[in-house]
């Protein structure tokens, strides 16, 4: 348990690093982190069922997954080594030094009059199109977060509900839905041991990435409109669920028996999940015009 704490505080740690770094380029990279990750989640599903075909013991399955998710955390890291070789990368540091240097003189921020117009306790001082306001200490970065906050908390309550939704399901649900049939025979074309393989973790992880690279070409529904099929996605959680998961555990019936139906369900929950975040994503930045 402490590993895999430990573990996942490094790669929020790591995520939340990379969002700030992108956050000096342009608008459309904050969606490239969020269709890597998903693309990530694909590469890691095709190596599980990679190693399923390929080792018929389960420790040395487990081995080889972990070895290629060593050298790929390995690969990532020196990747960070290699950033400041590229040119694009430079630029944009540099033109991103060259603003906050320009934000900050002598203890000044400048801020646009229009996004903060007022900040209570803190002196403001008006210079053609912008003001001056004087940093103040601890209270006064709170009055400037707040103010930012309240424009973009309703793209970082979109957010939280796809996550949630997306979380809620996969993979604690979802790899636990079961194939039925009329015959009690498993019959689908994949085989058993690999059904949940290519129905949970494969299937959302690739259809997940194919919505966040979609997103980069259709936005729709608009930033004050994108709540709505937001919300309207937590219908999937009571839907899956009522598909065959836990058929020896449940004591509800099941009223999707159908193996496609859930496959429906899935692959629909699985796009919106990387769509309507990267959506998300990219509509937070346009409130914040710095």
């Amino acid at each position: 348990m402490i590993t895999v704490v430990i573990l996942n505080s490094a790669n929020g740690v790591y995520q939340n690093s990379l969002y700030g770094l992108v956050a000096a380029f342009p608008s459309q990279y904050t969606n490239a982190v969020v269709l890597g990750t998903n693309i990530c989640g694909t590469f890691v599903s095709i190596i599980n069922i990679i190693t399923l075909l390929v080792a018929s013991d389960v420790k040395i399955a487990a081995l080889l997954y972990f070895l290629i998710s060593f050298l790929t955390i390995l690969a990532c890291f020196l990747s960070i080594f290699l950033l400041p070789k590229f040119e694009f990368y430079n630029f944009y540091m540099e033109k991103a030094k060259k603003r906050d240097e320009h934000n900050e003189v002598d203890g000044i921020k400048y801020i646009e009059a229009e996004v903060i117009p007022k900040i209570d306790g803190v002196k403001l001082t008006a210079e053609g199109d912008k003001v001056e306001v004087l940093d103040s200490g601890f209270m006064a970065k709170l009055h400037l977060y707040y103010r930012i906050f309240k424009k973009v908390w309703i793209q970082c309550v979109n957010v939280w509900c796809v996550f949630f939704v997306t979380l809620a399901l996969f993979p604690a649900v979802m790899a636990d839905v079961k194939y039925s049939s009329k015959t009690g025979k498993y019959d689908f074309f994949i085989p058993e041991f690999l059904f949940t393989a290519f129905t949970t973790y494969l299937l959302f992880n690739f259809l997940a990435a194919l919505g966040s690279f979609l997103a980069n070409f259709v936005q729709w529904p608009s930033a004050k409109w994108l709540v709505v099929p937001v919300v309207v996605r937590f219908a999937f959680i009571p839907l899956i669920m009522f598909c065959n998961y836990r058929p020896g555990f449940r004591t509800w019936g099941v009223l999707f028996d159908n193996v496609w139906v859930y496959i429906l369900m899935a692959s629909i929950m699985s796009i919106t999940s990387g769509y309507f975040s990267s959506l998300a994503m990219m509509y937070a930045p346009r409130y914040y015009p710095f």
